[in-house]
């Protein structure tokens, strides 16, 4: 298993222990109150959705990576195609920033 399906793997694990946001506008609610702890965006996500989200996390100060693809990204949490996920358990969040600054993902 590599990386990325290790990460997805842990993505979906929050998703079913209800310790995840999905879509922009609710990831970005997330943030302003501090309730997630990483936020994951897809690689294919629209510029505008990417800016919005990295300026909402780095104001707040909320880490946030570049990991997967759309389709990955909702298939591993059961939706359809999602360009942002918002981690709130802090220790699988932990876990996922480790295996995202260890390489590329």
């Amino acid at each position: 298993m590599n990386k990325e399906e290790k990460i997805l793997g842990l993505i979906g694990l929050c998703m079913k222990a209800g310790q995840l946001v999905s879509g922009a506008a609710l990831t970005e609610d997330a943030v302003k109150d501090k309730s997630v702890k990483v936020v994951l965006f897809a690689s294919d996500a629209s510029d505008r959705t990417k800016k919005d989200i990295t300026n909402a996390c780095q104001y707040f100060g909320v880490p946030f990576y570049e990991c997967s693809d759309m389709e990955h990204l909702g298939h591993h949490i059961g939706k359809e195609q999602r360009a942002v996920v918002g981690i709130k358990n802090p220790g699988l969040a932990e876990k996922i920033i480790k295996y995202l600054e260890s390489e590329e993902c």
